[in-house]
C-alpha cells in the first residue's frame, strides 16, 4: 500500500480516514515535494497509521508543516554514499552508508580503504559524522588523515576479532584516530558495542 501526497494541513483528518478505510498499514508514504498542498496532511496520516518506508524529494522545504511531517516520521535517513569509484577490488567496492537520525550522523565504511575514501571526497560526498564505523577492521590501509579531516567523528567503532591473524587494528590507524580526537571503541576489547541516539541527536555511548 502506498500513499502519494496528503493535501493541505486541513485535509489531514480526511486523508487519514480514507487511508484507514483501506488499510491498517502503509508500506510507503511518498511526498513528491514540500508544498503544503502535497505534504501538509501527511503528518496526521503518519501519526495515525504505521508506515514502512518514506520516500521524499531531495529538496527540503523550510516550513512548519514540512517539519511536522519529518517529525511524525521520526525516521532515520539512510544514504548510500559509495562506492564512489567502480573497480574490481572487493574492499574498495564496499557499500558506504550514512545514517542520519535526530541530528546525529553515523557513517558505515564496510571494508573501504584509503583509495575509496579519496574517491568519496573527490565525488563531493559529505562524509562528516558523529560516529564512524571504522573501515576494514582498523586496517592500516584505511581511515587516512585526509578522510578523518573531512569526517571529524567524535566516536569510532572498530569491529575486530581478538588476536586476529591480520594484526588489526593497526597501530597507525589507532594513532590517526587519537590525533583526530576520537573516542575509540573496539569489539576485541569490549565485546558487543551499542551506541544509541534519540530524536534530539543525543548520543549515548558505552561507559
Amino acid at each position: 500500500s502506498m500513499l502519494i501526497d496528503g493535501g493541505n494541513v486541513a485535509d489531514g483528518a480526511k486523508v487519514t480516514r480514507a487511508v484507514q478505510a483501506a488499510t491498517d498499514r502503509l508500506d510507503y508514504v511518498v511526498n513528491t515535494h514540500g508544498h503544503e498542498d502535497h505534504v501538509g496532511g501527511l503528518a496526521a496520516v503518519v501519526d495515525a497509521v504505521p508506515v514502512g518506508q518514506a520516500i521524499v524529494s531531495p529538496v527540503t522545504a523550510d516550513s512548519d508543516y514540512y517539519k511536522d511531517f519529518l517529525d511524525a516520521l521520526a525516521d532515520a535517513k539512510c544514504t548510500v554514499l559509495g562506492p564512489a569509484a567502480a573497480g574490481s577490488d572487493l574492499n574498495n567496492s564496499s557499500l558506504v552508508l550514512q545514517v542520519r537520525f535526530g541530528g546525529a550522523t553515523f557513517l558505515f565504511m564496510g571494508d573501504a580503504g584509503t583509495e575509496e575514501e579519496r574517491s568519496l571526497i573527490q565525488s563531493g560526498a559529505d562524509v562528516s559524522c558523529d560516529v564512524l564505523a571504522v573501515g576494514h577492521h582498523g586496517s592500516g590501509s584505511a581511515t587516512g588523515y585526509v578522510f578523518l579531516r573531512q569526517a571529524l567523528p567524535k566516536y569510532a567503532v572498530i569491529s575486530v576479532g581478538a588476536g586476529n591473524r591480520y594484526g588489526h587494528p593497526a597501530e597507525s590507524t589507532l594513532s590517526r584516530l587519537r590525533d583526530a580526537g576520537c573516542t575509540v571503541y573496539r569489539t576485541d576489547q569490549s565485546g558487543t558495542i551499542t551506541i544509541v541516539t534519540d530524536k534530539n541527536g543525543k548520543i549515548r555511548c558505552p561507559a
